[in-house]
């Protein structure tokens, strides 16, 4: 035995020296395993009935599969049945926590070849943070679109908190390939709805003017789940002994139920948020809204707290021309940047409400009174979760994101007392479960007057004096874009000349040559156009993904380069097509501001 403790020994110590080359924290991951003991070489059966489980995933695989994530292998014979199954072009990430069971792979089959070849990729580790982020690091989006997890193995069975960590680190991993599809997907909406929301933006205070401004104060955060309808007559008992910040979608049980919250919060983009405010009266509210929030609805409200989220470029450019917003929480969920905000303002203990994230035993899925009232989910499309009095609740898979999303941030934050003010609703980590009549424990011992505060700091936080500079800093701009528009456009041009000559055999080389570098030229004219692009940024999303996906690949170096062009026409076309867009949503703006006086008394305001 001791002999072959000394050869699984040296397989060891070459498979780490091989992945200080290719992968250094894996083979940091597995420096303690080269001296394995009788006791820790547990043999492990090869699973025969793997290569028959694998082929049928595999048939259940519509998309073309770039990465194939395996979490926890039992036997290194399940890697080399995937490698002889896949394509050539796959790639194969290796989850595994524990570092000696992923040693024990390079003992059960030679896979360095395949290492070394990047074939295979491990992520060795016990975080799962750490595993997640390395796992969104590897996969070169938008290239490698086709991604899926094979999770065929029951690992639960011999090590039972395997499964949770696979699951989560699975999870984690769609969130984030949804949120980067996400700001892909809506750039272009986004980029609109800031234009539009440009006077308004400049005009109202930022989320930063917010910041501390209830330090140690107890706040409730209502949400709109069905365990609301049993909350709302202890909110309204104390009321003025909380700051109450509302999403939109409470926003009309709230006040059906008499009660006014301090602040409202939308960050949602899409024109369908704005049925939550039909038919209420918003003016006498406030508003805490993201720069990309559904213009129609800010101006319901007496006023808007504004703020600018990680992917919205724009956000620094309405810093330079008029004042710091401040940032705003975009996390998947409304109520997770409700959350985030109290958290901002310095209110401590954060009561939750209404925060359901599943569905009813009646089976609804909001309170009533909502834009959701009476609404009902057939069961097949909902997912089992563990719940906080029933074991388990059923929800949707947008829900059971919003669950980890919510549970992760309130576990992050451990100076903050977070509550669950419920008789129902999923199980959230980080928050501990109260009932509805014990928020009285929570209230402040005399009122907090938070509207009567947060109207005089609107008040006195609001930008002034610096319309004609946004009024100069815009006309600018526009001006920007028309030479962005037209270098695009002649750019376009060049490109279906270059096509044309380039499908004629007697086309002069030089020719194609002076074009070409005439095209590099207009490239990097627009491209020091930095304003321009970072304002257009958001509205070429889509045309940057399509153009970094693969395409067909072609042998003949003549169609290779007509397809290069092609691309370039493309490009071109879109930003020619974003500026000219964009060009007319800021002349609205210009019109709609004014000059100073006009848009002072627009605001009601007196000009000095």
């Amino acid at each position: 035995m001791k002999h072959t403790c000394k050869k699984n020994a040296v397989k060891i110590s070459a498979a780490i020296e091989l992945l200080k080359e290719v992968d250094p924290a894996s083979a940091e991951a597995l420096s303690d395993c080269c001296n394995l003991t009788e006791k820790d070489l547990k043999a492990r059966i090869p699973d025969a009935s793997f290569a028959g489980k694998f082929r049928a995933w595999l048939k259940t695989q519509q998309d073309e599969l770039d990465v194939v994530i395996c979490p926890a292998p039992a036997h290194a014979s399940e890697i080399l049945t995937m490698n002889s199954e896949l394509p050539e072009q796959s790639r194969i990430l290796i989850i595994e926590r524990d570092p000696l069971l992923a040693a024990l792979l390079f003992i059960e089959a030679d896979i360095t070849s395949l290492i070394r070849k990047r074939r295979i990729i491990l992520s060795i580790g016990e975080s799962i943070d750490d595993a997640s982020n390395k796992l969104v690091g590897l996969i070169d989006l938008p290239k490698e679109q086709g991604v899926a997890f094979c999770d065929i193995n029951d690992t639960g069975k011999e090590w039972p908190d395997y499964q949770k960590m696979m699951i989560e680190v699975r999870d984690r991993m769609r969130l984030k390939l949804y949120n980067m599809a996400t700001l892909i997907h809506l750039g272009p909406l986004w980029q609109h709805n800031i234009t539009k929301n440009l006077p308004s933006i400049v005009s109202n205070p930022g989320v930063k003017a917010l910041e501390c401004t209830f330090e140690g104060k107890p706040a409730i955060v209502v949400a709109a789940g069905p365990s609301l309808n049993n909350s709302l007559q202890y909110i309204k008992e104390y009321k003025d002994q909380f700051v109450i910040i509302a999403v939109g979608t409470a926003l009309r049980p709230l006040l059906q139920a008499g009660i006014r919250p301090d602040l409202v919060v939308s960050i949602d983009a899409s024109y369908k948020i704005g049925a939550q405010f039909d038919k209420i009266d918003c003016s006498d509210l406030f508003l805490v809204a993201s720069n990309i929030a559904f213009p129609q609805i800010t101006d319901r409200f007496k006023g808007v707290f504004y703020g600018y989220t990680g992917g919205d470029p724009i956000g620094t450019w309405i810093t330079r021309i008029s004042h710091d917003t401040g940032t705003i929480m975009a996390g998947g969920t409304v109520t997770a940047t409700a959350i985030n905000l109290a958290v901002k303002m310095g209110c401590n203990p954060v009561i939750c409400t209404g925060l359901d994230l599943c569905m009813a035993e009646t089976g609804y899925t909001h309170a009533n009174n909502s834009m959701y009232h009476g609404v009902k989910l057939p069961s097949d499309q909902l997912v089992a979760v563990p719940g906080n009095f029933r074991d388990p609740v059923l929800t949707t898979g947008q829900f059971y994101t919003y669950i980890e999303i919510i549970s992760d941030y309130a576990k992050s934050r451990k100076d903050v007392c977070f509550l669950n003010a419920t008789d129902d609703g999923a199980k959230l980590d980080g928050m501990r479960v109260i009932a509805p009549s014990d928020i009285l424990d929570y209230a402040s011992i005399s009122p907090l007057t938070a509207y009567d505060k947060i109207t005089a700091l609107h008040k006195t936080a609001a930008p002034s004096g610096n319309i004609e500079k946004v009024r100069k800093e815009i006309t600018s701009l526009i001006d920007l874009l028309s030479g962005v528009k037209e270098e695009s456009l002649a750019g376009a041009s060049l490109c279906n000349q270059v096509m044309i000559e380039l499908k004629h055999p007697l086309s002069p080389h030089s020719e194609i040559i002076a074009k070409l570098e005439e095209i590099r030229v207009i490239e990097q004219r627009i491209l020091d156009e930095a304003v321009s692009i970072s304002f257009l940024d958001m509205s070429l999303r889509p045309i940057y993904f399509l153009l970094g996906a693969k395409f067909e690949v072609l042998d003949d170096e003549r169609q290779k380069a007509i397809t290069a062009n092609k691309r370039s026409r493309e490009m071109f076309e879109q930003i020619a097509g974003s500026a000219q867009w964009t060009q007319a949503l800021l002349q609205e703006v210009l019109e709609k501001i004014g000059n100073t006086n006009d848009f002072d008394n627009q605001l009601g305001r007196k000009t000095a």
